[in-house]
């Protein structure tokens, strides 16, 4: 299982993304969770290829589209 490679299919960043701001937004969650080490690292061992949204992102294009 060392050789597995993580790849995100079209589109399915911004499906997270948007699933990910709506559970941010929904339990009262403060913007910045994404910028803490240790979220990044756990998501980072559940899905290698995801990014988490920022800070930003989730208080702009992701608030505005919700």
């Amino acid at each position: 299982m060392k050789s597995f490679t993580d790849k995100l299919e079209s589109g399915e960043q911004e499906s997270i993304d948007k699933l990910l701001a709506c559970a941010t937004y929904s339990s009262c969650t403060s913007l910045n969770w994404t910028e803490n080490k240790y979220w990044k690292i756990a998501f980072h061992k559940i899905r290698p290829a995801m990014k988490l949204p920022s800070r930003y992102r989730l208080s702009n294009s992701l608030l505005d589209e919700e």
